[in-house]
C-alpha cells in the first residue's frame, strides 16, 4: 500500500504546472518535513519520494494539521494559491 501512495504523489508531482512548487510532509510519530520547498524542481521532489519508507507505527494526525496549518500561514510568494493534498496507505 505504502509504494501506491508514493506512486500517487510522484503522478501528482509529475503532471503538476510549470513553476508549481511542492512541499512534503511525511507523517508517523511526528510530521517530518521531506522537502520542505516549495520546490519547483519535480525530480527532486520525486527523488525525495522514493527515498521514504513506511513507519510502521501511528500517525500523528493532530502534528499533520499543524505542520500543514504552519505552511498555510507562511507568506506566499512566489506561491499565491495554495492547496493541499493528502495521500495515505490507510494504515
Amino acid at each position: 500500500r505504502f509504494e501506491v501512495g508514493i506512486g500517487q504523489a510522484e503522478s501528482l508531482v509529475r503532471t503538476g504546472n510549470a513553476g508549481d512548487g511542492f512541499t512534503v510532509i511525511f507523517l508517523g510519530a511526528a510530521a517530518q518535513p521531506v522537502v520542505p520547498g516549495p520546490s519547483n524542481d519535480p525530480e527532486r521532489v520525486v527523488a525525495e519520494l522514493r527515498k521514504l519508507r513506511p513507519s510502521h507505527g501511528p500517525a500523528n494526525h493532530a502534528a499533520a494539521v499543524v505542520a500543514v496549518a504552519d505552511l498555510l500561514n507562511r507568506p506566499s510568494g512566489a506561491y499565491p494559491r495554495k492547496q493541499v493534498t493528502f495521500i495515505t496507505d490507510l494504515q
